[in-house]
């Protein structure tokens, strides 16, 4: 089926390679593609409705666009590395060959065609040098944490140039006290560019993550649980307006049918007494 790809330079065309590979959050495979030596992430963004494209002369049924996104192959690599290490209790766990790690998952070594993978493996790596056999790697989860760090920084710092994490912090600006608060504001867009970073973590690495900003995010965990509060409250709120409104209305219909009930002509008809009285002998 055609596609028409959306991207904001020229793909390499014969040179583009296109595999599946666990994502490193879910472990579910998703589409890959390595342009040469630049890993990217395949996304296909359908829209809501029936829509085509008019190319040139000709008209493309399908409307959905295909995304290209460069992605960190340490993020891929990540949780490969930490089986391979093969940690247990105080053992910092062992080293092993870049060859071994690529075998370890299928279609894994395409990553080798990956620029200055081995210079990428060392900012989250310990690594020896052995003679005849090269580098051996073992992860560092200090080095790890830094590395994350680095590039939650370097989200923050070019914060006003990603629209879509400005409207997400417009959100927030909403809630009483932020906008007189200098070190809130900040907090929220550390916050906001760890949930951007922490999208290819699983759920381990971004407790660590979340942990070494713990100091920095209090103001935004405490905003959250207040809106938490007041979102529960204002729930609770509409639950019992609902159900007294119900009650009314139960009253109101039980009371109507009452009052429109017609009196019995009971002329001729025995009381039950009646029939538990002694009868004359």
């Amino acid at each position: 089926m055609t596609r028409l790809v959306e991207a904001t330079r020229e793909l390499a065309g014969e040179d583009t390679l296109v595999f599946c590979l666990p994502h490193p959050r879910t472990g579910e495979r998703i589409q890959f593609a390595l342009d040469g030596p630049m890993l990217l992430e395949m996304q296909r963004m359908a829209p809501d409705a029936a829509a085509s494209w008019l190319v040139d002369d000709s008209v493309q049924q399908d409307g959905s666009i295909m995304m290209f996104t460069p992605v960190d192959p340490l993020f891929i690599l990540l949780p490969v590395l930490e089986t391979c290490r093969r940690r247990k209790g105080d053992s910092a766990g062992v080293f092993c060959a870049l060859d071994d790690l690529l075998q370890t998952i299928p279609g894994l070594s395409v990553l080798a065609r990956v620029k200055q993978l081995e210079q990428k493996l060392g900012r989250v790596c310990d690594v020896q040098a052995v003679p005849g056999h090269g580098n051996v790697y073992r992860l560092n989860d200090s080095k790890v944490i830094g590395w994350l760090q680095r590039k939650v920084n370097r989200i923050v710092s070019k914060f006003a140039g990603f629209a879509t994490l400005v409207q997400m912090e417009r959100v927030y600006y909403a809630e009483p006290g932020v906008q007189d608060n200098v070190g809130l504001q900040q907090a929220i867009r550390v916050w906001l560019a760890i949930t951007v970073v922490d999208d290819y973590l699983n759920q381990a690495w971004r407790d660590r993550l979340r942990t070494a900003y713990e100091s920095t995010l209090e103001p935004v965990v405490a905003l959250l649980k207040r809106r938490k509060r007041v979102a529960a409250a204002a729930q609770n709120a509409s639950l019992a307006k609902a159900a007294s409104t119900t009650g009314t209305r139960k009253g109101k219909t039980a009371a109507a049918a009452a009052r429109g009930k017609k009196p019995v002509n009971t002329k001729g008809m025995m009381s039950l007494r009646s029939y538990f009285s002694a009868k004359p002998s």
